[in-house]
């Protein structure tokens, strides 16, 4: 993400997807913070969501917050 506009799509995307409680992307920090219900959706489809609007989504499970 290079742009404001980059990180608020990303939001917007994430927040769309059936199964997100929250999501809230840094720009200057280049994450994503997704509060989700794994039931619903996988962090796989997460990162499927994000690839469809030409961006990369990396998972770093050692960071992740239960």
């Amino acid at each position: 993400m290079s742009c404001a506009s980059c990180s608020a799509a990303v939001e917007r995307r994430l927040r769309s997807v059936d199964g997100v409680a929250e999501a809230s992307v840094s720009l200057s920090s280049r994450t994503a913070l997704v509060k989700y219900d794994p039931s619903v959706v996988t962090l796989e489809q997460l990162r499927d969501a994000v690839a469809a609007i030409g961006y990369d989504l990396v998972i770093d499970d050692e960071r992740s917050v239960s």
